[in-house]
C-alpha cells in the first residue's frame, strides 16, 4: 500500500520499505529494491526502530505491531548483524 509518496508495505507483511530520499547519480547504478529478491525477517526488538540498508538505500521500520517484514537480501545480512532480529526465513524471488 502506499498513500501521498509514503513507503509501501512489503508483501504485505508489516516492514515499512521506502526508497531512499536522495537521488541516486544513475538509475543503472544501484539495482531495484528487491529485484534480487526479498527475505522474511522476525523483529526481537519492542520499540519502533528504522534501520537504513547500506547496499540498496532502502529504508524499513519494524516494532510494534510490526515484527516481520519483508527486507532486500542484499540488505539481510547487515540487519542480521545487528541482533536486532532472531532469524530470516521465506525467500522471495522476484524475476520471472
Amino acid at each position: 500500500m502506499s498513500c501521498c509518496g509514503g513507503g509501501t508495505i512489503a508483501g504485505g507483511q508489516g516492514a515499512v520499505i521506502q526508497s531512499a530520499q536522495t537521488p541516486m547519480p544513475s538509475a543503472m547504478s544501484a539495482p531495484a529494491i528487491g529485484s534480487g529478491g526479498m527475505i522474511l525477517l522476525d523483529y526481537a526488538g519492542i520499540t519502533m526502530q528504522t534501520f537504513t540498508g547500506s547496499n540498496t538505500g532502502a529504508t524499513y521500520r519494524f516494532g510494534g505491531s510490526r515484527l516481520t517484514g519483508y527486507v532486500d537480501t542484499q540488505d539481510a545480512g547487515e540487519l542480521l548483524s545487528t541482533g536486532a532480529f532472531t532469524h530470516a526465513s521465506t525467500v522471495l524471488s522476484i524475476n520471472a
